[in-house]
C-alpha cells in the first residue's frame, strides 16, 4: 500500500508530524483513517476525530442558528453519547474485534456532540450542567483508566 507523503523527509521510516497530527495511526493502521488526495498529496484523517469535529461543528452551527435543547437533555447527551465511542475503542483495543471506519465516524460524531454541549454549557453560563458534565467526564476517564490498568491492555499493544 502506498502512503504518499506520510513520511518525513529526514527519515523514510519516520512518519511526518503532519501525518501523526492528522491520523494518530501508524502507517500499518491506515485502514482506520479517511484518505483524501489533495493537490497530489495524500492526507489521512483519523476517522473518529473526523466524526468528532463534525459533531462539534454541527452543534455550534445549530447553537448559532438559535436552536436550544432543554437542560436535562444536555445532561443526557453529555452522559450517554460518549458511551458508544468508549465501547468501540475499548473492544478494539483489547482485540475483541476490529472496528469499521463508519462506526468510528458515527461514534466520533456522537462524542463530538457531547463535547460541544459540554463546552456550550460553560459558554452559556449553565455552570451546574458544566460541573455535572466534568464529573461525568471524570467517571469515564477513571473507568477507562481502571479497565486499562487491570486488564494490562497497554502492555499487549504492539
Amino acid at each position: 500500500m502506498h502512503y504518499g507523503d506520510c513520511y518525513s523527509l529526514k527519515d523514510e521510516k519516520e512518519p511526518s508530524y503532519l501525518f501523526l497530527l492528522l491520523s494518530h495511526h501508524e502507517p500499518k493502521n491506515l485502514h482506520r483513517t479517511i484518505h483524501v488526495r489533495l493537490l497530489g498529496k495524500d492526507f489521512y484523517f483519523c476517522s473518529r476525530c473526523t466524526g468528532k469535529y463534525s459533531g462539534v461543528l454541527l452543534v455550534f452551527v445549530l447553537f448559532l442558528a438559535g436552536f436550544r435543547i432543554p437542560a436535562w437533555l444536555n445532561l443526557c447527551i453529555i452522559a450517554l453519547f460518549p458511551l458508544p465511542a468508549t465501547i468501540d475503542w475499548l473492544t478494539q483495543t483489547i482485540r475483541m474485534r476490529e472496528s469499521k471506519t463508519w462506526i468510528r465516524i458515527i461514534t466520533g460524531f456522537l462524542l463530538g456532540n457531547a463535547w460541544a454541549i459540554l463546552l456550550l454549557s460553560l459558554i452559556s453560563g449553565m455552570l451546574l450542567i458544566f460541573f455535572y458534565g466534568i464529573v461525568i467526564l471524570a467517571v469515564y476517564a477513571s473507568s477507562i483508566g481502571i479497565v486499562v490498568w487491570k486488564s494490562k491492555i497497554l502492555e499487549n499493544i504492539e
